[in-house]
């Protein structure tokens, strides 16, 4: 669920996109409100360096071994030119209040014909710009252009509201934004693509971890609109929201990632923002944690900085009274949780869900409960372990060996 551990700095995104080749253009306005720029090209090298070097940083201290995972992405093939878009939403949970969101899209160079698009729903992040707007802060995202773009497909992901330039709160795990957020960066996408002149084929979705839940809430609002997806797989996720997060607070296992107090502390606070529930921070966090929590919340602190103030236990960052009140889910908090699930509806997409045997953040009934549900309501959902060595960041990437050839053989 984390992108990564050490938080960015406050910087201006073209700053911290200074590792791509090429220096970030003047903005193109459409119409619409809708703005792009091309912030950077990688070259099939770039490539070459991400499931390389970058790869094995991004998994040390993870059982799955090198031999795993090195040398099985996909080729590079093409260079990716990268542009960050900027478009109008609302968010519903206040009200329909106007914001600016941002994301990016990245499309393949020198390829004829429609492409293949596939949004990309990102992971929990600490840092305002460890987001996929900023790409070179976000290696999921490269993953992502690594072994779907460099190949031929155009990838796209929106960053959330309160990520990247938005300055509203964050909108972690928060349902209806995060639809909103992916379904209109989805609209600007298309209207992008028509004014760069790149044709665009069958829509594919995937989504690992918080990007999981996001997959499928967002899969829901697209298959209710009409839109066809040709299909979509996450990783280490599942609906349920409710069950994962009272398991992360009231049910705690030694083998837990350590970085779950931060997602349950920014959860309490988005739902006190954005599911108007007042007091919230006051009934659920202990007095002495509540300054901290708040700012890290805010990203005006990082993530170890956080770490060092803060249980390891989320549990220990918590009143006894409000963890008491969670367990019929009666209090209002725990009412949302489970009034936001994310798996309860006939599914007609093809959906694959990966999961792992030692994932530190989602325990496989979590994984496997969203699968079930759709069995039983005849979907196309499948559920699939990935083994006993796939813990989190080990499941998203033997999943992208997996997703690659099941949305290509939809092409033939």
């Amino acid at each position: 669920m984390l992108s990564r551990l050490v938080c960015i700095l406050l910087l201006p995104a073209i700053l911290l996109n200074g590792l791509s080749s090429t220096s970030a253009q003047e903005w193109t306005s459409l119409e619409s409100g809708v703005k792009y720029q091309l912030i950077g090209t990688w070259d099939p090298a770039k490539f070459e360096k991400i499931v390389t070097s970058e790869l094995a940083e991004f998994m040390d201290g993870s059982p799955l071994k090198a031999e795993y995972y090195s040398g099985k992405f996909a080729a590079p093939k093409h260079s990716m030119r990268l542009y960050k878009v900027s478009y109008p939403s609302v968010i519903p949970e206040l009200n329909n209040q106007p914001t600016v969101a941002t994301g990016v899209i990245a499309v393949p160079v020198d390829v004829t014909g429609p492409r293949p698009v596939i949004s990309y729903q990102h992971g929990t992040i600490f840092g305002r710009y460890d987001c996929p707007s900023s790409p070179d802060n976000s290696m999921e995202y490269k993953l992502m252009l690594a072994q779907f773009g460099s190949p031929g497909y155009i990838v796209v992901s929106a960053d959330y509201f309160g990520i990247g330039d938005d300055q509203k709160p964050n909108s972690y795990l928060m349902r209806e934004s995060t639809e909103q957020a992916c379904l209109d960066m989805l609209k600007a996408t298309r209207q992008v693509l028509a004014s760069l002149k790149m044709p665009s084929g069958p829509l594919f979705l995937n989504g690992w971890s918080q990007g999981g839940y996001s997959t499928l809430t967002f899969l829901r609002r697209l298959e209710k609109e009409g839109v066809k997806v040709t299909a979509a797989s996450l990783a280490s996720a599942g609906g349920n929201i409710l069950v994962m997060g009272d398991r992360w607070m009231n049910n705690p296992q030694p083998g837990d990632a350590v970085y779950l107090t931060a997602c349950v502390s920014n959860l309490l606070y988005a739902a006190e923002t954005y599911w108007h529930i007042p007091g919230l921070i006051e009934e659920a966090i202990r007095p002495e944690y509540r300054e901290v929590t708040k700012q890290f919340f805010d990203f005006k602190i990082s993530y170890p900085e956080f770490a060092s103030k803060t249980p390891k236990i989320a549990k220990d960052l918590l009143r006894p009274e409000f963890l008491a009140g969670g367990q019929f889910a009666q209090h209002p908090f725990w009412k949302a949780l489970d009034a936001n699930e994310a798996y309860q509806w006939r599914c007609v997409t093809p959906l694959r869900i990966y999961y792992g045997d030692v994932d530190e953040v989602i325990p496989q009934a979590v994984a496997t409960t969203t699968a079930l549900n759709h069995q039983l309501l005849s979907g196309k959902t499948e559920a699939i372990l990935n083994g006993p060595q796939a813990d989190h960041r080990g499941n998203y990437v033997l999943s992208l060996f997996k997703i690659k050839p099941w949305f290509d053989e939809f092409l033939k």
